[in-house]
């Protein structure tokens, strides 16, 4: 178990940057939005791509709930600039069906594409 923010390269590695980001059901597990899209947009080489998908809901810090306008807001502040309009879909989320312990809770999902500046 680590934080993110914690686990985030620095130094050497941080400079060569990666292509892409992708974060799936895992900015609503975070009690810091704003910094997680800083390291994000820190990971990132100029053009790299983040890939977000995942419910907005927020469970553990429901008082730091960004709606998709609010975050792609933050997204834009840090420097990812949205290619094309994000989206909601619906979303399975821990499904076992039948037997015991079935389990479905259906989410809803945004899915939104950033693109690190130059």
């Amino acid at each position: 178990r680590g934080d993110f923010l914690q686990l985030s390269p620095s130094g050497e590695e941080a400079l060569r940057g990666s292509d892409a980001v992708v974060t799936s059901f895992f900015l609503d597990c975070v009690p810091a939005v704003a910094d997680s899209l800083r390291s994000i947009h820190a990971l990132l080489r100029p053009g790299g791509l983040w890939v977000f998908a995942g419910p907005l809901a927020y469970h553990c810090w429901p008082q730091l709930c960004p709606t998709l306008d609010q975050l792609v807001g933050l997204a834009s502040e840090v420097g990812l600039t949205p290619l094309g309009e994000p989206r909601l879909l619906p979303a399975g989320y821990v499904q076992r069906p039948g037997g015991f312990g079935a389990h479905e809770h259906a989410w809803t999902a945004a899915v939104l594409v950033c693109r690190r500046g130059e």
